[in-house]
């Protein structure tokens, strides 16, 4: 699974690597992190004292470092952060959101807070993530594992809520292999490449993900219901590209990084930013059953409406790494509210603090 060199970043090329000493150094340094970035290289931040390393399950003599905790203090900048997106959660409370989780890491320095830590909620399209790293996993033992083909055996399109004229849209009875079903499913989160990705999964390989993360894995008998942070240490394995492979882990970013929804964290960001995320909305009953409730105006923009008592609630999140230039952050925010617009509006909010957000 060899990968074109990256470029080093400048300081790696005054760096003197010729000393022996300083190149063990280096790799000793470099496998304590274990981190990936997919976009611009990073030089490895070694941990300290205060810092606890989290490991994936241990297979043969190997294992891997998954990501990285701090046990200490945040430091003041990370802390004022933290209270500017308590801030907004408040403001929009006022508007009509009633529940809100978020999670924020700086994955370089190993810090992170949460907000609502214990919150819950549907995590709708983002399923599709463990998905795709199931199958993505594949490419470890079977590097042709993306070009088998599975046909889309239905009459009629699987879910009558989605385009099927839309270019992406699977037509029944044609075939596909599976990384342009992954491609259709992250990048444009089609529910019909899910489904029939997920046909073809076998259920252990789509648990295992979740394990290796020392995570439950849901039950998907039932509603499931997640954290924050859950579904951050999804997006948090694919960066550090130990879990399933740099290989894996760089497709899979690179196709969430192209997501065609930018309506949540890329909201407000500039319109170059790179974000490498899965949202997922539920529309929610009175009665708390799934309801499609969104308002929109002609050219498919949320209309902002007023709530009610008793009105459809609706739970929308967005979890992504922003790739700030020099210094990606981590950003988990999922919410529910009686107003999909004010909803939206925290999502982009959320996203552009932590863009605009000064570490130093």
């Amino acid at each position: 699974m060899g990968q074109p060199r990256q470029k080093l970043s400048q300081t790696q090329q005054g760096f003197p690597w010729r000393t022996p000493a300083v190149l063990i150094l280096g790799i000793t340094l470099g496998a304590l992190v274990g981190r990936t970035l997919a976009a611009t290289p990073q030089v490895p931040v070694a941990p300290t004292p205060a810092q606890v390393l989290v490991r994936a399950s241990a297979v043969g003599l190997a294992h891997p470092i998954l990501a990285c905790t701090s046990n200490g203090p945040m430091p003041p900048q990370l802390t004022a952060l933290q209270q500017e997106v308590v801030g907004t959660l408040d403001s929009a409370r006022k508007q009509g959101l009633t529940r809100a989780g978020v999670y924020v890491a700086d994955l370089e320095a190993c810090q992170s807070f949460s907000i609502g830590p214990e919150e819950r909620f549907h995590p709708a399209s983002m399923l599709k993530l463990p998905i795709a790293m199931a199958w993505l996993r594949r490419l470890g033992t079977d590097p042709a594992a993306l070009q088998q083909q599975v046909k889309y055996d239905v009459a009629t399109p699987f879910d009558p809520h989605e385009d099927a004229n839309a270019p992406e849209a699977l037509k029944p009875g044609e075939s596909y292999t599976i990384e342009v079903l992954l491609k259709h499913m992250l990048i444009d989160s089609r529910n019909d490449a899910k489904w029939l990705l997920g046909k073809h999964l076998p259920p252990e390989q789509f648990d295992a993900v979740w394990r290796d993360l020392g995570l439950t894995p849901p039950d998907m008998k039932h509603d499931v219901a997640l954290r924050a942070k859950d579904v951050a240490s999804l997006l948090e394995a694919l960066y550090d590209g130990t879990a399933m492979g740099q290989q894996a882990s760089e497709l899979a970013l690179k196709w969430l990084a192209a997501a065609t929804w930018h309506d949540g964290l890329m909201g407000q960001l500039p319109p170059d930013a790179v974000v490498a995320h899965k949202y997922g909305r539920r529309g929610l009953s009175a009665a708390g059953l799934p309801s499609d409730i969104a308002q929109r105006d002609a050219n498919g923009k949320v209309i902002e409406v007023p709530p009610q008592p008793g009105q459809p609630s609706i739970q929308l999140s967005d979890c992504g790494i922003l790739y700030r230039p020099g210094h990606p952050m981590l950003v988990c925010a999922m919410t529910e509210g009686l107003n999909e617009a004010i909803a939206t509006e925290t999502l982009q909010k959320v996203g552009k603090l932590v863009w605009e957000w000064r570490q130093d």
